[in-house]
């Protein structure tokens, strides 16, 4: 599993509730459709060294020019993500519908207002298919909100800025 091989079960929204939960220092919260409910918290139990970590590779996943992500990046804004595939197994050749296109993550960094989890079926690599509609949906997201961009924007800063807010007392 350490390799990313092998059987797992998850859920869109079991991946973007562990998204959201790196985003926000470490709180995994319980979503609700219900704006009327009381939202409760627990840690995921990760040490802020390794929020920062996870949080430093995320960012480098859409923003490095050898990130897979990269087609999800918005102009002067930074996000966060994973990309995936989820091999289909094929009965033949003739048969093969394509594996799963999988993007998960948050943004913008360093303050995120949203996290997502993307699955496109038979979308080939995460990095080609959902990954791009990601992109498309926070450029569109960011604008409506007036979330001015941040140029020139730079993955170091970025970084510092998340082991702060991941190394702040809660």
């Amino acid at each position: 599993m350490s390799i990313g091989q092998g059987p797992l079960m998850v859920t869109p929204i079991q991946m973007a509730t562990l998204a959201a939960a790196i985003a926000n220092g470490g709180e995994l919260v319980t979503p609700h459709l219900d704006a009327g409910t009381v939202v409760s918290s627990e840690p995921i139990g990760l040490s802020p060294t390794t929020l920062a970590r996870i949080t430093q590779a995320m960012v480098d996943v859409v923003n490095s020019d050898r990130g897979t992500a990269r087609r999800a990046r918005v102009a002067g804004h930074m996000l966060a993500g994973k990309t995936g595939t989820a091999q289909v197994v094929a009965l033949d050749a003739e048969t093969d519908p394509g594996d799963h296109s999988w993007f998960v993550g948050f943004g913008p960094v360093p303050r995120p207002q949203l996290a997502w989890a993307v699955i496109v079926e038979h979308g080939g690599h995460g990095g080609e298919a959902a990954a791009p509609l990601v992109g498309e949906v926070m450029e569109r997201y960011l604008k409506r909100r007036g979330v001015e961009p941040r140029e020139p924007l730079r993955v170091e800063a970025a970084r510092t800025a998340l082991t702060r807010r991941h190394d702040a007392p809660r």
